[in-house]
């Protein structure tokens, strides 16, 4: 497992040494963390390496599973695209993927059967494990008003990256978006080595996936960070399907700064309320112009882009567009399930506000940053 020791040490170096006045100063919140998190991660760093070559001994039959027309949603955060991956994997008759526990706490085959042995076990005795850790997980900040979180809910596989650490969301943990300034335009500025060894881990990944499971359904994952990965997405998924969430920029800004800022809040006491705010505008706009003149160029049965405003008033429409359009089918079950969604979506309302004024933004700002945007999708500017 080929680990980006150099990028660790250097966010290690700059967390220990170089925070004073910064948001991941030492803060009693941020050395607590700091002290969970290195031995933490280091342990399970051990565990999980272990796990891989144990992989590769007894399952390496993992390596033939074959991806067929994965499809991967895309497009800023804040856009929908937790919304229809969920939906979309709601459809367990044409689609796998990955729930919050798989990737972070078992990336691996072996883990992964030791996780399901154990879960045998428990629910031979009446699933007290399983309760405490419902439990704990309502009482968590898992359950925050903004992104819903869930140990067994399809999440972002991009975390998945943490194995070798080579992620944009190390930025997380260590808030200093330019050491990882290179994932958020990977196409562009990764080198070619590089893109190597993070495409070929994921890929890995996705096929160790399908070998637990026994899987042999299209594979399904939604990452925002993977808008900037189009070209390598292209070149190791030959046949992937790509579906692209565009919102309206005056709606997914804010949106999206609010989120960034409740993250870097969990593990560090930022100097302000809405930190690097305009580093998150400069990625927004990659990630907007970037997807949309990359898949220009690809071929049309390949990829779909979708409103973010239509998904919300009429998601069963846009599944099955989105099926139409890929040559999916629709079974029975799948098909009533739609319907039963696209009732609840039109009573659904957002618990997660923001104001722009409070960010310092102006609508005149995010207009003026993002008028390609506009110009294109003809999103409302009042």
């Amino acid at each position: 497992m080929d680990f980006n020791i150099k990028l660790f040490l250097r966010q290690t170096y700059q967390t220990l040494f170089k925070t004073e006045g910064t948001s991941a100063r030492f803060t009693p919140k941020r050395v607590l963390f700091l002290l969970i998190f290195f031995p933490f991660f280091l342990i399970f760093r051990l565990v999980t390496s272990i796990s891989f070559l144990i992989d590769d001994l007894f399952y390496r039959d993992y390596q033939q599973m074959e991806l067929h027309q994965p499809v991967f949603i895309l497009g800023n955060a804040r856009s929908g695209t937790t919304f229809l991956h969920r939906l979309m994997a709601k459809d367990r008759e044409s689609f796998s993927f990955m729930r919050m526990w798989e990737i972070f706490f078992a990336p691996s085959i072996t883990q992964r059967k030791v996780f399901w042995f154990v879960q045998k076990i428990d629910n031979k005795l009446g699933k007290p494990m399983q309760k405490q850790l419902l439990r704990q997980e309502r009482k968590m900040w898992l359950r925050n008003p903004i992104h819903k979180m869930s140990l067994r809910a399809p999440e972002e596989d991009e975390s998945i990256l943490f194995n070798i650490w080579s992620s944009i969301f190390t930025t997380v943990f260590f808030p200093d978006p330019e050491l990882v300034r290179q994932y958020a335009y990977f196409d562009k500025n990764v080198s070619r080595a590089e893109r190597r060894r993070v495409m070929q881990f994921y890929k890995a990944c996705l096929r160790r996936h399908q070998y637990a499971h026994k899987s042999n359904k299209r594979f399904i994952s939604k990452n925002p960070t993977f808008s900037p990965k189009i070209d390598a997405l292209y070149e190791y998924f030959p046949d992937a399907k790509i579906v692209y969430l565009v919102r309206n920029p005056i709606e997914a800004i804010p949106s999206l700064i609010s989120w960034m800022s409740f993250q870097w809040g969990q593990f560090c006491d930022p100097m302000e309320e809405y930190p690097h705010k305009e580093y998150l505008i400069e990625l927004a706009e990659e990630w907007y112009r970037y997807p949309l003149e990359r898949l220009e160029n690809a071929p049309s049965d390949s990829y779909i882009i979708v409103k973010y405003d239509d998904l919300v008033a009429d998601p069963g429409k846009v599944v099955t567009d989105i099926y139409d359009h890929f040559g999916f089918e629709i079974g029975p079950r799948f098909a009533r399930l739609l319907e039963r969604e696209t009732q609840k979506a039109q009573g659904y309302k957002s618990k997660h506000t923001y104001s722009l004024k409070e960010m310092g933004l102006t609508k005149q700002r995010i207009i003026q940053t993002f008028k390609f945007v506009f110009e294109r999708f003809g999103f409302e500017i009042n």
